[in-house]
């Protein structure tokens, strides 16, 4: 993923301004799929636990005040 990216910014870096506006779509495809991705395989799953972990956490002081 990172190197998709590198790749797409180095191809912005070279865009003259007749094809910026292309990389730039295709950059926010890439974003927006990972993104989602991302939520969707790492974020939602977690889901499950936060009420539990609320219950754990109700017994901890705050840390930042």
């Amino acid at each position: 993923m990172i190197e998709k990216f590198k790749g797409l910014i180095g191809k912005a870096m070279r865009s003259v301004e007749d094809s910026i506006s292309a990389v730039a779509v295709e950059i926010n495809t890439f974003l927006s799929t990972w993104i989602i991705e991302h939520i969707i395989e790492n974020d939602l799953p977690m889901k499950a636990y936060v009420e539990k972990m609320a219950e754990h956490a109700a017994g901890i002081s705050n840390l930042c005040g």
